[in-house]
């Protein structure tokens, strides 16, 4: 099994894709320095990764997967704005959020400037769709703080069209959809939407001769035959331990894939449980001479986190509560956090998109290296992220069988 972590979220559709390479050369010109992001929005980030991927590996401990902290987390911090009283203690433990809301929200609407720095390579949108019930004060600061698109609209038609429309667009068509006719109801009043998506070349592509078939042995112990890209006396930035192995292929745009490969013997589970997604940036990397051997794969991951959220003590926000003051003056709940995130890796490029969805609404009346060249061969299941040249983790995810999509 592979770790995975991206910093960046992006998806695939062969004309969108086939538009952004041909402007990437002249980007990559005038490329700007990413500026790090707040240290406190970093750490949420990487708790939030680490602790979804622990419980998610509970209940499916041999299943692939790829999320994005990265969008999760800012569309549950736009949700968190209009909290108060338990609902935003629940959500401020939930997120690992040492500030108050309006804080942490002028932080990402810092970040937000690398996100337009770095256009067409990652791109992230917001944006919210209301009825009548909402304040337009929360819809102002949810504007102007997360660059949101803000639509007045009925539920569940057209807003389901429309919430709809605006993930496909912004993830390149990659993601369709992320509302169905069974999330949004006529008493729907809100849905919150981030979407991120990510199209870079690597800095040095992979050979495409040099991909050939090769056995890979899956989380289930399975051997499949998986195309298997390699790079022969690489020069890599590397990292061991007793643990597990890690290298970090950069992308043209300064952002990085990490996979850690645990070592034979040990499991993705012994990673996560000791931490290594949240100590990840501690580690010292080398560069070192190595043959390498990873394999193309695509993958894509559709879950609702009410569960996850409840299980972590979040039942108080899918109950009604008069914890939203900045929503209206009556009762309103959570019903659906809706996530889907997807990702395709080949010799040439990698591209991922993620999209997150918040639905509420209104109560009513009805209720260390060795010295000789390492060998990194990627031939069992494997962690992975991709990271923002912060170490912001975009994208994290487990490959256990390549040949399963």
């Amino acid at each position: 099994m592979l770790i995975v972590v991206l910093s960046g979220c992006a998806g695939h559709s062969s004309r969108h894709a086939q538009q952004k390479s041909e402007t990437l050369a002249s980007f990559y010109e005038k490329l700007p320095k990413w500026k790090a992001s707040d240290k406190a929005i970093l750490r949420s980030h990487r708790a939030f990764a680490q602790n979804f991927l622990r419980a998610t590996l509970a209940h499916h401990p041999k299943d692939n997967l790829v999320f994005s902290p990265s969008s999760i987390v800012e569309c549950l911090t736009m949700l968190r704005l209009g909290s108060s009283g338990e609902c935003n203690q629940v959500l401020e433990k939930i997120l690992s959020q040492v500030s108050d809301a309006e804080i942490c929200s002028k932080s990402y609407q810092v970040r937000g400037h690398n996100f337009v720095s770095f256009e067409p390579v990652l791109q992230r949108a917001n944006g919210i769709w209301t009825t009548q019930a909402i304040e337009p004060s929360y819809v102002r600061s949810i504007q102007s703080l997360y660059s949101a698109r803000a639509t007045s609209t009925h539920f569940p038609k057209p807003a389901l069209r429309e919430i709809n429309t605006f993930v496909k667009e912004n993830t390149q068509g990659v993601i369709p959809t992320i509302v169905t006719e069974e999330d949004l109801t006529e008493d729907t009043d809100m849905v919150l939407v981030n979407t991120l998506h990510f199209l870079d070349e690597w800095a040095q592509e992979f050979a495409l001769n040099a991909t050939s078939r090769r056995e890979f042995l899956t989380g289930k112990r399975k051997k499949v035959m998986v195309q298997m890209m390699r790079k022969s006396e690489a020069n890599v930035s590397y990292f061991e331990n007793t643990l597990y192995q890690s290298i970090r292929l950069p992308y043209r745009s300064g952002i990085e894939m990490a996979v850690l490969l645990p070592k034979r013997g040990k499991t993705i589970d012994e990673l996560v449980n000791k931490g290594e997604i949240l100590n990840f940036p501690t580690k010292t990397f080398s560069y070192r001479t190595g043959n390498v051997q990873l394999p193309k794969w695509r993958h894509e991951y559709t879950t609702d986190i009410r569960s996850y959220l409840t299980a972590r003590g979040g039942k108080k926000l899918f109950a009604f509560s008069r914890d939203w003051p900045k929503f209206g003056r009556d009762a309103f709940k959570v019903t659906k956090v809706l996530h889907c995130a997807k990702i395709a890796v080949d010799e040439r490029k990698t591209e991922a998109a993620a999209a997150t969805a918040v639905v509420a609404e209104e109560w009513k009346a009805v209720d260390e290296s060795p010295e000789k060249p390492f060998q990194f061969i990627a031939d069992h299941p494997f962690l992975y992220m991709i990271l923002a040249p912060d170490g912001d983790p975009l994208f994290v995810g487990v490959l256990n069988d390549p040949t399963q999509q």
